[in-house]
C-alpha cells in the first residue's frame, strides 16, 4: 500500500476540470472531493524462486516478480510536485505556426505573484497544469524466466533461458490542449472563449492516466569460462520482441495507435520509438599476462619482474541488429500544438541500403 504523497506543509495541487480553478489542497477553500485521490490498495510485491539440480552439472531455476511502476508520475521530472504552482511557465503563440505572438520590442509576459492561501487559484493567462483525475494508478510489473545452465569440460558453462514481462496500466502523460491539425492554436480546446472562470491557455493541459502498455519476450543464451589459467570469457545472445502500446506522443484520440511500437517487428513505428534492435550480442575477454609472482615467468622477484607483472589484457565486443532511424520534419506545416510531425511511410518494403 502507497499513500498519496503530500507537501510537508500541505497537500498537493490538483485541477478541478469542471470549475477550471487550482486545487491547493489542504488550505482554505480547497475542494476536499478533488483532493481526496484514491490510491490501491493491492500493490503487493511477490517474488518466488525455483532450483533444481537433476544431475551434478545442470541446474534449472524459475523465477516470477511482481513489483509496481517506479517511474512515480508525482516526484519525477515534470511531475505534479514540479509542475504549476511550484514552478511557473508561461506559454503564448500566434495564431499560426507562421505567425510571431508579439515583438520584442513589447517584451515578454511578466510571472505572475499567486497567494495559495485561499485554497482556490485560477489559472493565468498561458499557465498549464500537470494533474490526476481523482485516482493514482501506479502500473504493474510481472516478471519471469525459465533457465537451464549446464557445466561443460574446459570450465565451460552454457545457459539458455526464456526472460519476459508484461507491464500494465503504466502511468503516462496525457495532453487534453492539443491542436487539431492544420488548426493552430485556435484549434486547441482550453484556447477557447468563455471557459468557466475565465480560462485561456495555450499551454499543456496534462493528466496522468494509466494507459500504458508493454508486453517484451526474450531467449538468452551465454557462454561462460570462468578465470582459470589467467583466461576468462563471457558471451550473450539476445533474441527479443517488445510491444509498447504508448511509445509516442501524439495527442489527438483517433492517432493514438500510431503510438504503438514494435521491437523486433521492422516497421517503421519500431524504429520511430528507437527500441528496434531484436538481435544483440556481447561478449568480453580477459588474459591475464604470465609475468611477475606466482606467474609462469619473471616469478622471482627483481625490478623487471615489479615492472612486467600484475598487468592484464580485456576486450569487449557489442552488436545489435535493427538499428533505430526516424524520419520526422519541423512541426510547422502540421501546425497541431502538441504534436509531431513525423513521415508517412508509402511503400510496403523499404529498402536499406549500406
Amino acid at each position: 500500500y502507497y499513500p498519496f504523497p503530500t507537501r510537508t506543509d500541505r497537500g498537493l495541487e490538483m485541477f478541478d476540470f469542471t470549475t477550471n480553478l487550482l486545487q491547493v489542497c489542504g488550505l482554505g477553500a480547497a475542494n476536499p472531493q478533488v483532493c481526496n485521490i484514491k490510491v490501491q490498495k493491492d500493490l503487493f510485491t511477490p517474488r518466488l524462486g525455483w532450483a533444481y539440480r537433476p544431475t551434478d552439472d545442470t541446474v534449472i531455476r524459475l523465477g516470477f516478480s511482481r513489483n509496481p511502476q517506479s517511474d512515480n508520475a508525482i516526484t519525477r521530472v515534470g511531475g505534479i510536485a514540479q509542475a504549476f504552482p511550484q514552478i511557473i511557465a508561461i506559454t503564448q503563440a500566434g495564431p499560426n505556426t507562421f505567425t510571431p505572438v508579439g515583438s520584442l520590442s513589447e517584451g515578454v509576459p511578466l510571472v505572475p505573484e499567486l497567494d495559495l492561501s485561499s485554497g482556490v487559484v485560477r489559472l493565468p493567462a498561458g499557465a498549464g497544469v500537470t494533474t490526476l483525475e481523482g485516482e493514482f494508478v501506479r502500473g504493474t510489473i510481472t516478471s519471469w524466466n525459465a533457465t537451464v545452465q549446464k557445466l561443460l569440460p574446459h570450465s565451460l558453462s552454457v545457459q539458455v533461458g526464456y526472460v519476459a514481462n508484461r507491464q500494465e496500466d503504466i502511468t503516462r502523460p496525457i495532453n487534453l490542449n492539443y491542436g487539431q491539425i492544420g488548426g493552430g492554436a485556435a484549434s486547441q480546446p482550453f484556447n477557447q472563449a468563455g471557459l468557466a472562470n475565465g480560462l485561456r491557455t495555450t499551454a499543456a493541459m496534462t493528466v496522468f492516466r494509466p494507459v500504458g502498455k508493454v508486453k517484451y519476450d526474450s531467449l538468452q543464451l551465454s557462454v561462460t569460462r570462468r578465470l582459470i589459467n589467467g583466461f576468462q570469457f563471457t558471451s550473450a545472445y539476445t533474441y527479443s520482441r517488445a510491444i509498447d502500446w504508448w511509445a509516442g506522443n501524439i495527442a489527438i484520440p483517433e492517432y493514438y495507435h500510431l503510438n504503438k511500437a514494435t521491437q523486433g517487428g521492422g516497421s517503421f513505428q519500431a524504429a520511430r520509438a528507437g527500441t528496434s534492435t531484436p538481435h544483440k550480442v556481447d561478449a568480453s575477454v580477459i588474459y591475464q599476462l604470465p609475468f611477475g609472482a606466482q606467474r609462469r615467468f619473471l616469478n622471482s622477484g627483481g625490478a623487471l619482474a615489479a615492472v612486467a607483472g600484475g598487468w592484464q589484457l580485456s576486450s569487449t565486443f557489442t552488436a545489435y541488429s535493427g538499428a533505430p532511424f526516424t524520419v520526422t520534419s519541423s512541426a510547422t506545416s502540421l501546425n497541431a500544438p502538441g504534436n509531431t510531425q513525423l513521415a508517412d511511410q508509402v511503400k510496403d518494403k523499404v529498402e536499406i541500403y549500406g
